[in-house]
């Protein structure tokens, strides 16, 4: 029996770069990692130094890292 797409499973990390700070873009007291916890709980989601580690469904992961994305460029310390 094959699994369907919305099942398959995904891992990645996304590098931040290290201009980047960190502590703008978990928030203070990680009030910013938390919020993008809950809108993803199907992702186990894992911060260490400038990496952001995702695990859980493909679809999931793929809208999480959207987010990140999204979330680092407007912390970005070049943006004006």
């Amino acid at each position: 029996m094959s699994t369907p797409a919305s099942d398959a499973h995904a891992h990645t990390t996304i590098e931040i770069p290290a201009s980047q700070p960190m502590v703008a873009l978990l928030g203070p007291g990680d009030e910013y990692l938390r919020l993008i916890e809950g809108a993803f709980p199907e992702v186990d989601i894992l911060v260490r130094g400038n990496e952001v580690t995702l695990d859980g469904s493909a679809e999931e992961v793929g809208t999480s890292i959207h987010s990140w994305r999204r979330c680092s460029r407007c912390c970005a310390p070049d943006r004006p």
